[in-house]
């Protein structure tokens, strides 16, 4: 599944922000991988926000 989230107010702003939209992603993934997908091993999905590693995203 790819999940494309962006926001022109989460550039430059706040760490608050930033960490918002990650909750924001981090549900969404969730909800669509259990609830819209039925994706196995979907439910070993941790909660919390999306942390994204350094290489990874970049296309």
């Amino acid at each position: 599944m790819y999940l494309h989230v962006g926001a022109t107010a989460a550039r430059g702003g706040s760490s608050e922000d930033v960490s918002k939209l990650a909750d924001l992603t981090g549900y969404a993934a969730r909800t669509l991988a259990q609830n819209v997908y039925k994706c196995k091993g979907a439910e070993k999905l941790p909660e919390g926000p999306v942390h994204i590693k350094k290489g990874e995203g970049a296309r």
